[in-house]
């Protein structure tokens, strides 16, 4: 199924058939990553319900292309008028938006002096600000806006998980934290209830819901996952296998205490054998897992208990005391043999890998895939010409 995407801050359209292995290939800022976490977020029809509007605005889509077949020309409502509503909210929130500015700018001014701070990261979402007020983003305030809710959110998360309300340079700021926590959630809750007072954007969602269901990821049948370089990816996977593995033992104690039961009851009915499958497939792919990892480096994964560890050189060790290049190797192979979903969208895969590595791997992962996808976005010749050698769809941007 061919699709294409086009952004409205890219004169370049992005095509690329989801039905086959695909390598997206070029300098960042080309839209490789934009592409992957679109194709995500499209692949879920229930959580799109009701922000396919906001899904737009967040990736700055101009349109996509089924088949041929323009996304746009299925809505009943063409025009672009409700661009509008974005510049109304900021206008009449225009008072809670400067104190967001005035108080991150104390922030960074409190905080100049501390090692790793991310002062830059305040400065550029004052900078995002700045030009909505000042309507220098026309024809993109939706965006904008969505990226500053995002990034707020997590910038404040990360700056109160990380450094600890204790460890600010000056007292000061620990309100100024909290007022600026206060701020954002403030301007999104408003910012939700004036989406949804509004008659365009109803219109306009109701519009795009229909024609999603009509042809976009209703002839896809597949569902898609993310694989970030962030090095949470293996956090999630992690906790995902363990959890099986709870529910596969759970399931298997539930038919032994059936079966006991009946046995002690003198129940005549049948008693059927105990299913055991799921567990055996959990314990199996971890020997597929080790297997590849013999070829790269001398760990090995193990259950022990309900816990997921690594071996090496005799010692046990949680996952996360492995070096950066064996956490990247264990994120993609574990995702690529546990994920439940077929459309694997890996973002950057050659991250912490050795430029020797970086080939092989794409091999290795081509594989185990079994009737998996793979769709790469990478900048990294090595795995580009890997992925050419295995007859990838080559989409160079």
């Amino acid at each position: 199924m061919d699709l294409t995407f086009k952004f409205r801050d890219n004169d370049n359209s992005i095509k690329l058939d989801i039905d086959k292995n695909s390598v997206l290939f070029g300098f960042n800022g080309t839209g490789k990553t934009r592409v992957l976490k679109l194709l995500q977020d499209l692949s879920n029809k229930e959580r799109n319900k009701n922000r396919l509007v906001d899904l737009f605005e967040q990736f700055n889509v101009e349109n996509i292309y089924i088949e041929g077949t323009s996304f746009l020309e299925l809505l009943n409502d063409k025009h672009k008028h409700g661009i509008s509503i974005y510049n109304e909210f900021i206008e009449k929130n225009r008072s809670a938006f400067v104190d967001f500015i005035t108080i991150s700018e104390e922030i960074v001014k409190n905080n100049e002096t501390i090692p790793f701070f991310p002062s830059n990261r305040f400065r550029m979402l004052n900078t995002t600000v700045e030009h909505l007020l000042q309507k220098k983003s026309i024809g993109d305030e939706g965006r904008q806006l969505t990226l500053f809710f995002k990034e707020s959110e997590r910038l404040i998360y990360e700056v109160k998980k990380s450094f600890g309300i204790s460890n600010f340079h000056s007292g000061e700021s620990i309100p100024q934290i909290l007022q600026v926590e206060d701020i954002t959630s403030f301007l999104h809750r408003r910012f939700a209830d004036f989406k949804y007072d509004n008659k365009w954007y109803n219109l306009r969602r109701n519009s795009l819901l229909s024609a999603y269901k009509a042809i976009l990821f209703s002839r896809l049948n597949r569902t898609a996952k993310y694989i970030s370089p962030d090095f949470e990816e293996l956090d999630r996977i992690k906790e995902q296998i363990i959890q099986e593995l709870l529910g596969a033992k759970i399931y298997i104690a539930n038919q032994y205490v059936s079966k006991i039961t009946k046995q002690i009851d003198k129940n005549n009915e049948k008693i059927k054998d105990i299913d055991d499958n799921k567990l055996r497939t959990i314990l199996s792919n971890i020997k597929k897992v080790n297997k590849i990892l013999k070829k790269y480096t001398n760990i090995y994964l193990k259950f022990k208990d309900n816990e997921l560890l690594a071996k090496k050189d005799g010692d046990e060790l949680d996952l996360s005391m492995l070096s950066s290049g064996e956490r990247r190797l264990l994120t993609l192979i574990l995702n690529v043999v546990y994920s439940s979903e077929d459309l694997l969208l890996v973002d950057e895969p050659e991250i912490s890998l050795s430029l020797n590595y970086q080939s092989k791997i794409m091999t290795d992962l081509v594989e185990i895939l079994g009737e998996k996808i793979i769709i790469i976005a990478t900048h990294a010749p090595f795995v580009f010409k890997a992925c050419e050698r295995m007859e990838f769809d080559l989409v160079e941007l």
